[in-house]
Order: C-alpha cells, then structure tokens, then sequence
C-alpha cells in the first residue's frame, strides 16, 4: 500500500508531467531512484516521458517493469502494447491486447490498436471484428478509415464504400474522404456516381493533384478528350513525376490519332515505374497502332511478364504474332488469353480472323460457327463498334468464299 509519502511523490510527479515540465519531472524520478523511493507510478510516467522523446524501447522496458509490479493494471498494458506496437514487436502488441479483455476493459483505442496490429500480421477477419467492436464502444472517425482500408486490402469494395460513406458522417466536406469513395464506385463501374463524388471532392480542394488524375481518367473514358487533357495539365503542374498521369496523356493522344506523341508520353511513364505492367501494355498498343508488330510483341511480352494472368496482353500479343506469321505461338497466345477470359467474344473474334490471316481457314470456319452457336449474328457479340464491323467482315468473307 502506498504511504502518504509515496502520494505525495507521485502527485508531484504528476502535476511536473502534465504541465509539460518533463525535464524536471524527469529529474524529480531520478533523484526518487536514487534515495531508494522509487514508484510504480513514477516508472510508469518516466516511460511515457521516454516514449515522447523517441526512445521506444527504454519506454517499453519501464512499461514491462510496471506490469511485473502490477499485472492488472490495464493502464500499463495498455502502454506497454502500445510501446510493443511502435517496436514492430505487433504478436506481443496482440496478446497484451487480449489481457485487457480479460480484465474486461471496454476501451475502443485499444480494440481499434488490436485491429491495426492484427492487420499488420495479416488476420484480416480478426481485424476486422476488432475495428468493428471499437466502433460498438465509441464511434471514431480513424477507426472507420483503418476498417475501410482493410477492406479494400480484401477486395470487399462494397462493404469498403459503406464504410466510407458512414465516415462522411463525421466529416462530410473531408475530400480526401470523398475521392476515396468516388475511386472505389469508379472500380466497380458506377462512374456516374464516382464523377459526382470526385466532383464534390474537387470544390473542396481543388487542385488535389489525385482527384483531378482520377475525374480526369473519368472524362477520358467517357471520350471527352480535350477536358481530360485540361485536367491533365493541372496535375502536371503539380506531380510531373507521375507515371499513371502520361500513360494516361499517352492514351489521351492515341485516341486522338497522335501515335508517336502518345509513344513519347509513354516512354517517360515507363522511365517513372518501369515495372508497371499497364504502361508496357500501352505502348504495345501504340506499337500495333503504327504497324509496328516487333516492337509490340516486346513490349506485350514485358507485360506479360509483370501481370501473367491478365487476359488482353495475351489476347493482343496473339494479334501482333499473327502479324509476324508465327502461328503456332499466335494460336498459344489466344489460348492462353481465353484461359483467363473463356467468356470474351473480342478474343475468340481475333482468334477467328488470325486463323483465316493464317491460312487456316476451315479452323476459322469452326471457329467462326463456335462463336455464332454463342454469341448468335455479329450485333449480338457486344463491344466497341469495331468488333461489330469485323464480325461483319468476317460473315462477308466466308459468304463469298463458301466451299
């Protein structure tokens, strides 16, 4: 039992640390380890002292002595997983964690660390129950960004953007908030929905240079091409060193018939992440576009190489090999694209017209009969309006060249 000495001690203690006068306060514990008076609490301040000043690990050594004196403290545990938690030291964060909910301790900062620690070993449905009890103690806006990023970790984009859109409650002109919804509605498609959020976003700050990359990449899908290379130019201003900004302006050329501006675009983005898959398959599709089979093969193959399972670099790179007349890897092309989309009229389209550009036209034929037996006459095969005309190509070719 503390004495009346001991309570004084640690008053004073006290008073020094919350007025911020931690040089003394910590002078004060010095002198108090020196003449044998030592308290627990006072190990126990000295580690929050040391904490503060970055020396970690002497802070997570206070905090173990204090638990040793009293185990079932749970303002010790809690420091002490906290130190843990800074230390990378997260298994011990994680059962230091579960000793408070022994002594049943309701907190929701310590179930909300639980669950960054837990998603840091990667026990993502732990995590996740633990955001989720944090969030039934006490509602707290880091808690809802901690749960909607290990959401996206898991690819439950749905649930990601419910718990975003919860978060806009406690802050509903936050527009970084706001870009994060609109980006995840913008991965499953809703672009009506995810323009409007990235718009609301934009009035709130409007030269966010990633708001603008992803509004702009919006307009750009939809066609208009002048007003995303306008947006272009804003986050080019900010973040030149972007690689997705000019393979995207390199895309915005292309479509506008500027090949060999667009291929510029690209090399730069290539320079800036020469490991990114997407640009080597831009500039595979520059190639094609110029006529330049070799050179698409290269970069279609480094594509490959950086996203194997990814179905259009397989699908074009057998359109490119077709071109060089290499037809066994042209046909292994298009059979390993279908392996990864067996569903895609486009590919098994390409395939068709390869066959017959190869000479192999009674394969074609079967081929072309396969994809009517599927997809029915050439407006039923969907797509781009270019896949309607060479679907017509193709009925008009074998019409005139029936056996």
């Amino acid at each position: 039992m503390a004495t009346c000495a001991d309570r004084s001690a640690n008053q004073t203690v006290y008073n020094l640390y919350v007025r911020e006068r931690l040089d003394e306060c910590l002078s004060l514990i010095d002198v108090m380890e020196s003449a044998g008076t030592l308290t627990e609490y006072a190990i126990f301040i000295k580690g929050l002292i040391f904490r503060r000043q970055g020396k970690i690990a002497q802070s997570y050594s206070l905090f173990e002595q204090v638990v040793e004196l009293n185990p079932n403290n749970a303002s010790y545990l809690k420091q002490m997983a906290r130190s843990a938690t800074l230390l990378g030291l997260h298994s011990q964060a994680i059962q230091l964690y579960g000793r408070l909910e022994e002594l049943k301790l309701d907190d929701w900062e310590s179930w909300y660390h639980k669950g960054s620690c837990l998603t840091f070993v990667q026990d993502y449905d732990a995590a996740r129950e633990a955001f989720l009890r944090a969030n039934d103690i006490e509602r707290h806006l880091p808690t809802y960004l901690k749960l909607g990023k290990l959401c996206v970790i898991v690819e439950d984009y749905q649930y990601a953007i419910k718990v975003y859109t919860e978060a806009l409650g406690f802050a509903p002109l936050d527009p970084g908030l706001l870009r994060t919804v609109g980006l995840l509605k913008l991965r499953l498609g809703e672009t009506q929905e995810a323009f409007q959020l990235l718009g609301r976003s934009l009035v709130y700050d409007k030269r966010a240079p990633r708001t603008l990359l992803a509004a702009a990449s919006v307009m750009q899908d939809s066609g208009d091409i002048d007003a995303a290379l306008a947006k272009y130019r804003a986050v080019a201003a900010q973040r030149p060193q972007s690689a997705q900004l000019w393979s995207n302006i390199g895309l915005c050329f292309l479509s506008q018939d500027q090949p060999f501006v667009a291929l510029q675009c690209l090399r730069r983005a290539r320079y800036l992440a020469p490991f990114a898959w997407i640009i080597a398959y831009n500039q595979g599709l520059v190639h094609v576009s110029l006529g330049h089979p070799l050179a698409a093969y290269h970069q279609l193959r480094a594509a490959a190489a950086l996203k194997p399972d990814y179905a259009p670099i397989f699908g074009l790179m057998g359109v490119v090999l077709a071109d060089l007349g290499d037809a066994d890897n042209c046909l292994a092309a298009f059979d390993r694209a279908l392996e990864f989309d067996p569903d895609s009229a486009e590919i098994r389209l390409n395939k068709t017209i390869a066959l017959f550009r190869l000479g192999r036209d009674s394969a074609g034929r079967a081929a072309w009969a396969g994809l009517q037996s599927r997809w029915g006459g050439e407006s039923d095969l969907g797509g781009s309006p270019e896949v309607s005309k060479a679907a017509k190509q193709i009925a008009k070719y074998i019409s005139i060249n029936r056996q």
